[in-house]
């Protein structure tokens, strides 16, 4: 396959959240191979940018080998009305200066809408990922929803979460022009542990005991509560519970504190994606649980990372119920808990802190799993789907 270069409009650092990390790890891969990719993305809403706090060793890291990011730090960007004409602006200068072969997207709104318009006025190919929202509430929307459906039968692909399959075509759109697969491309890489153990010591981990780790978006419908509950009933035992998550550290500051785990616990500032991997490698599971969440296809980005990782990973039983896990044994490997008995989830959490031996063996099988360590055949899925794409075109 020839070199590709690709507009990639969506979240990037320093934008939080699973889709930012997953299209930092994406990218990362592909500039890796030798492609070269132009991201182009707006600047947070909160106006909150830690790129001008990076040093010169994490700027190389926030754009590696191929990757060049657009319009990340614009001053005026914050302030838009309009972020699809931001993202137009900033990209059409991308491409008049660069030989873009493919525009790919994630996130109908603006990352979508801004795609369609570049290629309508570029002729360029189009290749549109959706994230959870996109089919619970925009595409249901009566403002948006004529220029969406209208954006995905002018897209020449359509990478698409399978069990969206039907919905999409029957909107009238080709499925030739729909690919059913995954875009996860895990976020790990070879730490050692002198590596982890300088990082921890920066950060003030104290891992003399087993870790319990939750990170991300961890304080709605992701089972904190139930977490920190169930933790209590064994606060005796010897832990540290790591969070690290991406925003609201005063609420969950407060639960922890409510919960009487404060000597047990360590909150962390965000961590941007490129720096996840020293945490993965210091913890003895991750807790990935989802507990009512209102995306029913969501899967959580963290736990494809954990397992990517090694590492033996707690899933709620809502989450195994999803075609990516179902076949995840229990005790095998992964830990799948109902987060709402937290009597029985104290248990199997006491069992893990006991047990890191046991609990490792766990986490060395998920990683041999098929569906949780595809990270290659995914990578190798969508190179072939640009490619195509760009040929297309």
């Amino acid at each position: 396959m020839k070199k590709l270069k690709i507009c990639m409009i969506s979240k990037y650092p320093p934008h939080k959240g699973g889709t930012s990390s997953l299209n930092y790890w994406l990218s990362r891969r592909l500039g890796e191979l030798g492609h070269e990719v132009h991201v182009v993305t707006d600047p947070p809403e909160t106006g909150e940018n830690y790129l001008k706090n990076l040093d010169a060793e994490q700027i190389s890291d926030y754009e590696p080998k191929n990757v060049k990011v657009h319009g990340a730090e614009s001053v005026s960007g914050t302030n838009l009305k309009s972020r699809v004409s931001f993202l137009v602006n900033f990209s059409l200068g991308v491409m008049e200066e660069n030989a873009i072969d493919v525009i790919d997207t994630k996130y109908f709104i603006p990352y979508g809408v801004a795609g369609f318009f570049l290629k309508l006025i570029k002729g360029k190919p189009l290749v549109t990922r959706h994230g959870g929202s996109d089919m619970l509430y925009l595409l249901k929307d009566p403002s948006y929803r004529t220029l969406l459906i209208s954006m995905l039968k002018n897209s020449d692909k359509i990478i698409l979460d399978p069990s969206k399959l039907e919905e999409i075509k029957s909107l009238g759109v080709e499925e030739e022009r729909i690919a059913a697969c995954s875009d996860h491309v895990n976020g790990t890489g070879h730490v050692s542990a002198k590596e982890a153990r300088r990082f921890l010591e920066k950060t003030g981990i104290d891992d003399a005991f087993p870790i319990i780790g939750c990170f991300g978006k961890i304080s709605r419908g992701k089972g904190l509560i139930e977490l920190l509950s169930s933790l209590s009933k064994i606060k005796n035992e010897e832990f540290l519970l790591l969070l690290a998550p991406e925003a609201e550290r005063g609420m969950i500051k407060s639960c922890v504190s409510r919960s009487g785990l404060e000597r047990k616990t360590k909150i962390l500032d965000y961590q941007p994606p490129w720096l996840m991997p020293y945490l993965y490698h210091s913890l003895t599971a991750l807790i990935a649980t989802e507990v009512d969440f209102p995306v029913k296809f969501h899967t959580p980005l963290t736990a494809y990372e954990a397992f990517a990782s090694g590492k033996c990973t707690v899933i709620s039983e809502e989450t195994h119920e999803k075609y990516q896990f179902k076949n995840l044994k229990d005790g095998v490997d992964a830990v799948i808990v109902n987060p709402k008995d937290t009597g029985n989830y104290a248990k199997r959490l006491k069992w893990i802190i006991r047990n890191p031996e046991k609990a490792e063996g766990i986490g060395i099988n998920a990683k041999s799993s098929a569906r949780c360590s595809n990270r290659g055949v995914i990578l190798k899925k969508l190179l072939e789907i640009y490619g195509e794409t760009a040929e297309s075109g």
